[in-house]
């Protein structure tokens, strides 16, 4: 039961930091006078764009994520230990209840 609670764990926490904050938020659309859709527009070509061979710039999200992902992945064994001795305590002040 353990197991699949963290895996269920990591699978959210990938989820959450992947999908929803990598992603970058879209951009309204300028409306049209038209009001009509044209189908596909052309995409400008950018001549200032950085070569393959260049890093791109360091994202602040990036950032983010790589430190959360270093604590949950450090912090997980501790907490799973902790959970497992609170669980044994927890069993033992039943037993000396009843």
């Amino acid at each position: 039961m353990r197991t699949l609670l963290v895996i269920l764990g990591i699978w959210l926490l990938l989820n959450i930091l992947f999908v929803v904050v990598v992603i970058p938020p879209r951009k309204p659309r300028p409306s049209r006078a038209d009001g009509g859709s044209a189908g596909l527009s052309p995409v400008p070509v950018r001549h200032d764009a950085a070569t393959p061979g260049e890093d791109p710039p360091v994202s602040l999200r990036h950032v983010i994520i790589a430190i959360a992902l270093g604590a949950f992945f450090s912090l997980s064994p501790p907490l799973l230990e902790a959970y497992d001795m609170l669980r044994s305590r927890l069993r033992r002040l039943r037993g000396q209840m009843q």
